[in-house]
């Protein structure tokens, strides 16, 4: 097995992860796993996770998709976190101590899908979840005589520490490994019979590749078949970001690495690239630490006097493109201004200019100074659409059309870009 870690820590949500896995996971994974209960702190929205899911699940290699319903809370757990809530000691997050409802399909209400909100309207794409719940295994023996698996020598706050991982990490070995081996079992006869008699074939015939073949499959489920993600459900070819995210499985999606310059001294000057969220001990550094890859970066200014910030990009299905950094008012109160111009792509223009053409597509405020579109959070509800949510929005591209969004700092103001999310 080979463990590529492509997570991000701290204080970003499956809203606004959702989005970016294509980018996030790249294009090489045969499992990808959603652990985000800290970050949603335990209130991961229905629509979100179920993005994320669809955007996982459609990946070149159509990986399987795990949950690790991490933290220290089961159902049968008496210990809690009296640092979380003093008066109610009842639960370090919401959901800590009960299956995730869009994973065991009841809700506060009991009416979501009773199969599970990720499980019945993908059943026949070929998908599903699987749903690893450590504690709630280790609570049935947390007992006096078991006192190793009891919660102060596992976890660190409702963290799990060194030892608790090392237990997570042989469960997951655990289930993996006994599922190869029953698989195994499964096709041993097959595998025989095709063995030539004098048994000296020394790797696998067609015949036997076949039978580890996906079977047959029905499409993605799209629009309001999807369930809770419509009319914003996307797929692994219909978004991705432009990204400070430093652990991306694709590096060329990276906002330093994306940025349109004329010249090599647009690197430094005005524009300063640099990290808002810091892990000095991450393990992604290789220098020797084992912290959480909680390394976030952006390009940030404060002065009137930067260069433009210039990216080129193709829109997808929804026609979206999500800002990620203080813009809504800076944008508001003409301090920042950001146009959007249509590109032709048949142009044969090599100066990035000259094949500027804003008469191509549907998008009727090209080549102006735009604001941020309202209302978006209300499109569906607990859709964080907004600049509290993946940032200020702007819709009505014309999919599949290239564009470039252009930022100039217009007064002598803090103003930061972290992600541009496509989609």
């Amino acid at each position: 097995f080979v463990v590529k870690n492509h997570a991000e820590g701290g204080s970003v949500s499956t809203m606004q992860l959702s989005w970016c896995v294509p980018s996030l996971v790249g294009d090489d994974a045969d499992v990808v796993f959603w652990e985000s209960q800290m970050n949603d702190h335990g209130a991961a929205s229905e629509r979100a996770t179920e993005n994320h899911f669809r955007n996982a699940i459609t990946l070149p290699r159509r990986p399987l998709y795990h949950v690790m319903h991490a933290g220290k809370n089961a159902p049968e757990a008496k210990e809690f976190d009296a640092a979380v809530d003093e008066e109610n000691l009842s639960k370090g997050f919401k959901n800590d101590d009960s299956c995730y409802s869009w994973v065991c399909g009841k809700n506060a209400h009991n009416i979501d899908y009773p199969d599970g909100v990720l499980l019945r309207p993908y059943t026949e794409y070929g998908s599903g979840v699987t749903l690893f719940y450590p504690q709630h295994g280790l609570s049935a023996i947390n007992t006096t005589r078991y006192e190793e698996f009891g919660t102060p020598y596992l976890y660190v706050s409702w963290h799990p520490g060194p030892t608790g991982h090392r237990v997570y990490a042989e469960m997951l070995a655990y289930h993996y490994l006994s599922s190869l081996l029953d698989t195994f079992a499964d096709i041993k006869g097959m595998i025989e019979a095709l063995t030539p008699n004098d048994g000296q074939s020394h790797k696998p015939i067609e015949e036997m590749l076949e039978i580890l073949e996906d079977p047959p499959t029905q499409p993605l489920p799209q629009d309001v078949s999807a369930g809770h993600c419509d009319p914003f459900c996307t797929n692994a070819t219909e978004s991705y970001c432009i990204s400070g995210y430093q652990t991306l499985g694709k590096p060329h999606h990276s906002l330093q690495r994306w940025r349109e310059k004329k010249d090599a001294t647009q690197d430094s000057g005005k524009w300063q690239y640099n990290a808002w969220m810091m892990n000095p001990q991450a393990f992604i550094l290789k220098e020797g630490g084992q912290a959480s890859s909680d390394n976030k970066w952006q390009w940030s200014t404060k002065s009137k006097d930067s260069t433009e910030l210039k990216f080129r990009f193709v829109a997808k299905q929804h026609g979206i493109i999500s800002i990620e950094g203080d813009l809504t008012e800076l944008a508001s109160n003409g301090k920042v201004q950001f146009v959007i111009n249509e590109i032709d792509m048949q142009s044969s223009s090599t100066d990035g200019n000259n094949d500027i053409n804003n008469k191509l597509g549907t998008f009727d405020r090209a080549g102006q100074a735009l604001k941020c579109d309202d209302g978006m959070s209300d499109a569906k509800k607990y859709w964080q659409l907004g600049n509290k949510g993946v940032g200020c929005s702007v819709q009505g591209l014309t999919p599949y059309q290239k564009y470039e969004i252009v930022f100039t700092v217009t007064d002598n103001v803090e103003f930061n870009l972290a992600n541009l999310r496509v989609y």
